[in-house]
């Protein structure tokens, strides 16, 4: 009998999972706009958790799991909640993001939370990026009265989240703008960030260059503004409010510069939704003996940086090889310019390679088929790899690829998706 706690540990303890369309079809089922009409801090955690345990009653329906797992996950997700509201309540110190002291008044305002991939590249020059810091908060036992009745009043019982959301509150700096910007991602915080600065603003955009849509911003925002045709096509079908900007989808992309050594990048993304442990190390293992046969190329893996906390044992043991080297330090940007092809699933970093002119294999071994679109008008620039020996052959043929018609690919690629002349 295996103990289940989250969506992870579904994915992690469980071999059988839903198809991605199963998958996607009943996450559009529970998040829908009529569980956004209200836009509080918690509505993105609070549709998680609903979408969580909807997921767990469809394994159960299909005897994934047992009756035994599914009542026994039910009966612990409350007791343990329980237990670490307690726990938390009586900590004397929580280490939790604050905002950092600042009056000004600016033209745009965002926050990306020091995250690499983040970046609006579009913006002017009155634009701010509000700064934070991580502390440990010690509360007065008031304080905590005050969290528990903010836990009520929102009616989310997680004492942690909430006493992250009263500490940003009470450190909301003096800013005012006239436009803020919310970036893809959805993480809480940045949910957090938007509900608090909202009425500063005049209008709220969220920008998106990410292969999965995101119900939480696109009802909380006045305006969704895409980079690509594969996003511009998936917001137009859910008739929202969308502009077409011209931007880049990485962080100081000027400063990328080609590599000319046969490194190949591989980036297993722990957000490829759907896929469960199981499928995942047939990924990796594919990895594994495409370059552990081969004495010519390096592969180069950069680990999600989500799952680095959790499975970076789990990689270095598996890829511990002189084939492979682990990025640990290097920023994206020099990430990408130091490989000559990226190997991903589903992710964001597609994207940032094809943009830069890195061409992309993505492994499909399972016929999701996520990412058909995007290859039929990418020009050459994304493959799909169905099998092993596909693989083996893509990376052979983009590695070799000359620069003339490598060039040619990328400046198609940028037209057709990205809308670049």
């Amino acid at each position: 009998m295996k103990l289940i706690l989250s969506q992870s540990d579904l994915f992690i303890k469980i071999s059988k999972r839903l198809s991605l369309e199963e998958f996607n079809k009943l996450y559009k089922k529970i998040l829908t706009e009529k569980y956004y009409s209200e836009f509080d801090p918690f509505c993105f955690l609070k549709a998680k958790n609903m979408f969580f345990k909807s997921l767990l009653n469809e394994y159960k329906k299909r005897k994934f799991i047992s009756f035994q797992e599914y009542y026994l996950c039910i009966f612990f997700l409350v007791f343990n909640k329980s237990l670490l509201n307690l726990v938390f309540f009586f900590r004397a110190k929580i280490k939790l993001i604050k905002f950092k002291e600042i009056n000004r008044e600016v033209d745009n305002i965002y926050f990306d939370k020091n995250i690499d991939r983040v970046s609006i590249n579009f913006l002017n020059a009155s634009t701010l990026n509000v700064p934070f810091e991580k502390k440990i908060i010690q509360f007065t036992f008031l304080e905590k009265i005050k969290i528990v009745n903010l836990m009520i009043k929102y009616k989310f019982f997680s004492f942690w989240h909430v006493a992250q959301y009263f500490v940003l509150k009470k450190s909301k700096p003096n800013i005012k703008a006239k436009n803020l910007y919310v970036e893809e991602g959805g993480d809480f915080v940045g949910m957090m960030f938007s509900f608090l600065f909202r009425k500063n603003v005049n209008s709220v955009f969220f920008t998106s260059m990410a292969p999965t849509l995101h119900p939480a911003m696109k009802f909380c925002s006045d305006k969704v503004i895409v980079n690509n045709s594969i996003d511009y096509q998936k917001y137009e079908k859910i008739k929202v409010n969308l502009e077409f900007k011209n931007f880049s989808p990485i962080k100081d992309s000027k400063s990328y510069r080609s590599c000319k050594q046969s490194t190949v990048g591989y980036a297993p993304d722990i957000g490829n939704i759907s896929i469960n442990f199981h499928d995942k190390k047939i990924l990796d293992n594919a990895i594994l003996k495409n370059f552990a046969k081969n004495n010519t190329m390096q592969c180069f893996v950069s680990i999600h940086p989500q799952e680095k906390k959790i499975n970076f044992s789990y990689y270095a043991g598996l890829f511990a090889s002189s084939a492979f080297k682990i990025r640990t330090n290097e920023s994206l940007i020099d990430y990408f310019s130091n490989i000559k092809v990226l190997i991903t699933w589903y992710s964001t970093m597609i994207y940032q390679a094809i943009y830069l002119g890195v061409p992309v294999i993505v492994l499909d071994f399972f016929h999701d088929k996520h990412c058909d679109s995007l290859e039929s008008i990418s020009h050459g620039m994304v493959k799909i790899a169905s099998s092993e020996s596909q693989l083996q052959e893509q990376v052979i043929e983009l590695i070799n690829l000359p620069e003339k018609h490598l060039r040619y690919m990328h400046k198609e690629c940028l037209r057709s998706i990205f809308n670049n002349d």
